[in-house]
C-alpha cells in the first residue's frame, strides 16, 4: 500500500547517498538491497526527530509519549505475531509439501525451500509453533500480562531469527526487527526482571508502570478486550472464507504423472521419445516437466473456460503453448496432446510414499529401515 511512497525514497537514497548503480530500482521485497536502504533511512529520520522531540517536549508529555510509543509496539507486535501464529495453526505457512517437492533430489533443493518442506510434513509441530505464538501475542494485550508476553515472545523470535539465517529464509531483516521490538518492550519494564534477583535499579517508573496516570482501569479493560476482538478477526478471518480451487483442483489434476507414453512429430510421422519422467500438477497453477536426469522445468499454466485444454502460459521467449487434455480410465490416466507432442501418463499415488505415511512410534524397532 505504500510502496509508491516509500520505493522512489529509497531509490534516490541509495542512489545519492550510498552511490548504488544504475540498475538498482528501489524495489521493495524482503531483504531486497532497497529495504536495507529504506530501513536504514528510517532509522536516522527516527532517531533525528526522537532527539528533536525530547529537547523540546517537557517531561509530563515525554512520558506520556513514551507510554503511548510501548502501548503500540505491544499491539503491533501482538498483532504481528498472531497472524504468524494461526498461520502455523491452520496449516497455512508450512504447507504440505507439493507433489514435485516430494520427487525432488535432496541435494538439489534449497535450505529454505528443504526447511519449508520438512515443517510442511508435521502438521501437529506446526499447530505447536503456532500456539508458540499466539499465546505470547494474547499476553502482550494485557497491561498485567504483557511483560510475560514480552519474555516469551523474546526466545520465541531467537528461534525464528535463527531459522531464518541458519536456513537462508529471507525474512531476516524483519524477523530482527522483531526481535528488536520484544527486547525493548522487555527492556521498558525491566524492573520486573531485576526484582526476579532482588536487585532495585532506581525508583523512576518505566512506562508500563505509570500506565495509571494515562489509561483509567475500566476503560483500558474495554479498548483492550475491543482490540483483541478486532486482532483474532483479523488473524483467523482469512481461513473462514470459502476459498475458489482452482481449475486444477476443479478436475482433480493436482499431484504427479508417471509418463508412459511419449510421441513427438517429425515431418508427419510420430516418433517415441524418452525422455519425460513425470509431469505435476501445482495447486498455485504451475505445470512442471521432471526429466530422466532429475532437472526440472516448470512454467505458469491454466485452463480453458470449457476445462478442455491447458494453456502454458508465455514465459520469457517461451510461447505459450496449450494442450488438450482428457481423463481416462475414472481418472488415473491423462492425455495430453496438440500437433507436435502427445503425452500419456497414469496417476502417481503419493500416499504411498513413506514421507506421507502419518506414523509414530515409541520404539526404534518400528521405525523402517532399523
Amino acid at each position: 500500500m505504500l510502496r509508491p511512497v516509500f520505493e522512489p525514497i529509497a531509490e534516490i537514497v541509495g542512489k545519492l547517498v550510498f552511490s548504488l548503480p544504475s540498475t538498482y530500482d528501489g524495489l521493495l521485497h524482503s531483504d531486497s538491497v532497497a529495504m536495507y536502504v529504506l530501513c536504514l533511512f528510517l532509522v536516522f529520520i527516527s532517531l533525528s526527530s526522537a532527539a528533536i522531540w525530547t529537547y523540546f517536549a517537557k517531561g509530563e508529555v515525554t512520558q506520556k509519549t513514551k507510554y503511548i510509543f510501548i502501548v503500540f509496539l505491544r499491539h503491533y507486535l501482538a498483532l504481528t505475531l498472531l497472524k504468524y501464529g494461526f498461520d502455523k495453526i491452520f496449516l497455512n505457512q508450512f504447507q504440505d509439501p507439493e507433489a514435485n517437492l516430494l520427487y525432488t533430489k535432496l541435494g538439489l533443493m534449497n535450505p529454505d525451500i528443504l526447511y519449508w518442506s520438512s515443517m510442511g510434513t508435521s502438521p501437529e509441530y506446526s499447530i505447536f509453533t503456532g500456539l508458540m505464538e499466539v499465546v505470547p501475542a494474547i499476553l502482550l494485550l494485557f497491561r498485567r500480562t504483557a511483560f510475560a508476553g514480552s519474555l516469551m515472545a523474546l526466545f520465541v523470535l531467537m528461534n525464528v531469527v535463527m531459522i531464518n539465517f541458519g536456513f537462508d529464509i529471507t525474512v531476516k531483516l524483519y524477523s530482527l526487527f522483531l526481535l528488536l521490538l520484544s527486547f525493548l518492550l522487555i527492556f521498558s519494564d525491566r524492573q520486573k526482571l531485576f526484582d526476579v534477583f532482588g536487585l532495585r535499579i532506581g525508583t523512576t517508573q518505566t512506562p508500563l508502570e505509570s500506565a495509571n496516570a494515562f489509561s483509567p482501569r475500566k476503560q483500558g479493560i474495554k479498548t483492550t478486550t475491543f482490540v483483541l476482538l478486532v486482532f483474532l478477526l483479523e488473524s483467523v478471518s482469512p481461513y473462514l472464507r470459502n476459498q475458489d480451487p482452482g481449475g486444477f483442483d476443479l478436475m482433480n489434476l493436482n499431484g504427479a504423472w508417471l509418463v508412459t507414453k511419449q510421441e513427438h512429430q517429425y515431418h508427419d510421422v510420430w516418433v517415441a521419445q524418452n525422455d519425460i519422467r513425470r509431469v505435476f500438477f501445482h495447486s498455485k497453477g504451475y505445470f512442471i516437466v521432471e526429466n530422466f536426469d532429475g532437472t526440472m522445468q516448470d512454467c505458469s499454466a491454466a485452463m480453458s473456460e470449457d476445462s478442455k485444454s491447458l494453456i502454458l502460459k508465455k514465459e520469457k521467449e517461451i510461447p505459450e503453448r496449450t494442450f488438450e487434455i482428457e481423463l481416462l480410465k475414472n481418472g488415473t490416466e491423462l492425455s495430453l496432446s496438440n500437433n507436435d507432442v502427445r503425452l500419456t501418463a497414469t496417476r502417481v499415488s503419493l500416499e504411498d510414499l513413506p514421507l506421507r505415511q502419518r506414523t509414530f512410534h515409541w520404539t526404534s524397532e518400528g521405525v523402517a529401515g532399523q
